[in-house]
């Protein structure tokens, strides 16, 4: 099925009188979303969840809008989806976020540290698609360590992708930043490597262990 099949469904719904073949085109429009989009379920629900207000009605505004829409007519344009894929990731981060409200900064910003980490969630984001990430898929790693510092990751590294959700991983990586959000300090790190899965939090007060720079031998400072 393709975009253009879609286009076609939509013309005839809205220039339908029919109230019945109203009701087939939609059905026939949900049937070629739910193949174009592999996370149907998470929007619909989504939609379902937060397109109206408490009396029933859509709410005025973008979610209103396009929950109407797919209610009546059972797809959604393909800017309508990126946008509410969007929306989804910031909802679903946020309230992991929230959880750690005595959150602390770890570490210095460029230092190289070995953590241990839990993962708590690992959510799905979508961008433009280009040449380093052809489908524009993404992924937001919230992590946090023994103390409940929040800890960020943005990237597809194997080292965390890898890992089931809730389990704990002692990496190598890169103090990137130092962050807010809604109040809440984080961590964004970068080049998470050489992954180590835990059964549990090592005894240790210490958060962050300083990793040591690589010594480079005379022999090769020469050979360069």
């Amino acid at each position: 099925m393709t975009t253009s099949t879609i286009a076609a469904s939509y013309t005839k719904l809205v220039w339908s009188n029919s109230a019945s073949e109203n009701d087939a085109l939609r059905l026939a429009n949900l049937e070629i979303f739910m193949e174009m989009n592999e996370d149907f379920s998470e929007i619909s629900q989504f939609l379902e969840a937060n397109s109206r207000d408490s009396l029933g009605s859509y709410k005025r505004g973008f979610l209103g809008s396009v929950g109407e829409q797919f209610s009546k007519q059972g797809f959604l344009s393909d800017k309508q989806v990126l946008a509410l894929r969007n929306i989804m990731t910031n909802t679903d981060e946020r309230k992991v976020i929230v959880e750690n409200k005595e959150s602390k900064h770890i570490a210095k910003v460029d230092d190289k540290v070995k953590l241990a980490l839990q993962i708590d969630r690992k959510i799905k984001s979508y961008g433009k698609p280009n040449r380093y990430n052809p489908s524009g898929i993404n992924f937001i790693n919230l992590l946090s360590d023994s103390q409940g510092n929040r800890v960020i990751y943005f990237g597809t590294a194997k080292a965390i992708l890898d890992q089931k959700e809730d389990s704990i991983v002692e990496l190598e990586c890169k103090i990137k930043s130092h962050t807010e959000r809604d109040g809440i300090l984080q961590t964004v790190i970068s080049h998470p490597s050489s992954p180590k899965v835990l059964k549990a939090f090592p005894k240790r007060k210490v958060t962050a262990k300083k990793v040591p720079a690589k010594k480079v031998s005379k022999a090769k400072v020469k050979a360069a």
